[in-house]
Parts: C-alpha cells; sequence; structure tokens
C-alpha cells in the first residue's frame, strides 16, 4: 500500500512539475511573439537580429537560405511601410527537433514606399525555437501561404453541428475556424477553415471517418469540402 501511495505521489508531482512547465513555455512563446512583433513595427534590426540563432534557416516559398534573416527584413524595410500582426496560435514540443516549435499566423498590411500600392498578405509559420543564454530564438523558421477551405452541410442544430465540429478539428492542425449557419438558412452549417499548407488540410480531410461525429438532417448528407484557391 506504502509502495502504491508513494508512486501516486510521485506521479502526481510529475504531472504538476509538467504542468506548470508546460505553462511557463506558452507564456514565454507568447512574450516572444509580442517582442517579435514590437521589433518588426519599430523596424529595429538589433533587436530583430538578436531573435535568431546565428546560423538560422529561412524555408519560404522562394527557396531554402541560411543565414540571411535579417538581411532580407532589412531590404523590406527599405521597400515597404508595413504593419506587422503576429497571431501566436501554440507552442509543441518536437521529438524529432529535440525542442519546442511554434505556431501561428503573420499578417502584413500597408503600402510600397515608391508608388504606394497597397501590400496585404497572410502567411503561417513554424518556428523551431532553441535557447542560448537564457533567451529563446528562432534556429528555423518556416512561412507557408495560408490554405483555406469550406465545408458546407445540411444540419439539423447548428449548435450542436458547430460543437461537434469544434471538436473533430481538435489535433488537427487547422490554424483557424469560422462557424456557423447561412443567413436565412439555418440548416444550412458552413465552416470556414485556414490551415498552414494544403498537405496538412488533406490529411484531415482524406481521414475516411473526419465526419461521422457530425449530427446531420434525416437525409443523412455528407458534408462538402471545397478547396479555396487565390490567383
Amino acid at each position: 500500500m506504502r509502495h502504491v501511495l508513494l508512486l501516486t505521489a510521485i506521479w502526481s508531482a510529475q504531472f504538476i512539475t509538467l504542468q506548470a512547465q508546460s505553462a511557463s513555455n506558452e507564456y514565454a512563446m507568447r512574450a516572444f511573439a509580442r517582442d517579435f512583433m514590437a521589433a518588426y513595427n519599430r523596424q529595429d534590426i538589433t533587436a530583430l537580429r538578436a531573435m535568431y540563432t546565428t546560423n538560422t534557416v529561412e524555408d519560404t516559398m522562394d527557396g531554402v537560405y541560411r543565414n540571411y534573416i535579417t538581411q532580407s527584413l532589412e531590404d523590406r524595410f527599405t521597400r515597404e511601410d508595413v504593419t506587422l500582426l503576429v497571431h501566436h496560435i501554440g507552442v509543441t514540443w518536437s521529438d524529432a527537433e529535440h525542442t519546442f516549435v511554434t505556431t501561428g499566423t503573420y499578417e502584413r498590411f500597408g503600402i510600397t514606399i515608391v508608388y504606394d500600392i497597397p501590400l496585404y498578405e497572410k502567411s503561417a509559420y513554424r518556428n523551431i525555437m532553441v535557447q542560448e543564454n537564457g533567451q529563446w530564438k528562432i534556429a528555423r523558421s518556416t512561412v507557408t501561404p495560408i490554405v483555406k477551405t469550406v465545408v458546407y452541410q445540411k444540419i439539423s442544430d447548428p449548435a450542436e453541428w458547430k460543437a461537434a465540429f469544434t471538436d473533430a478539428l481538435y489535433g488537427s492542425g487547422v490554424l483557424s475556424f469560422d462557424i456557423g449557419s447561412a443567413q436565412g438558412d439555418p440548416q444550412a452549417g458552413y465552416a470556414l477553415l485556414e490551415w498552414p499548407a494544403m498537405d496538412v488540410a488533406k490529411t484531415f480531410f482524406e481521414k475516411p471517418d473526419w465526419h461521422k461525429t457530425l449530427p446531420k438532417t434525416g437525409k443523412s448528407e455528407k458534408p462538402v469540402v471545397v478547396f479555396l484557391e487565390k490567383k
């Protein structure tokens, strides 16, 4: 009995410690995102450089670059007058990277320095974080265009459908979602979803049973999924 109580006490202590560490890391990454956004918006290259490792890898739609992020930011600041919004979504531990990975979105809007051409861009980020001398830094940054999908289904109870769809999205990798019913037709359920990449969205929707938990009308119609493409 004593052994059981001892093991229970040890397990409880470890669980509480893990919870505290998780909350601490989440707080630290949220603070990092806020500091990054503030430094970007005041165009503080010195502060931004300190938030990357000396050999940071940047993986973008244009290619993979090493030790070029701050230079690309300097070039961007000479061409654009923009405001950056950083939406931190979460932090997870990566066994493959042996460190924490943060995910979220970057939203940039403003104008070009020449000709005042309006600019707007929204992308997803996945940053591999490491600690150097007690400071969190970005070791690898992967930035991808947002992928949007629309899901439509005939439903009977909008609140029940929304709750079930929200549960189905848990752990899917979705960045954001808006779930509701069409104006004037409460039986027309919709879900507007944003994903960090096409393969993440397709992985979710290609699961044969992803929609089976969703309540349906008597017709038992399957949901219609549309992948939106931005030209």
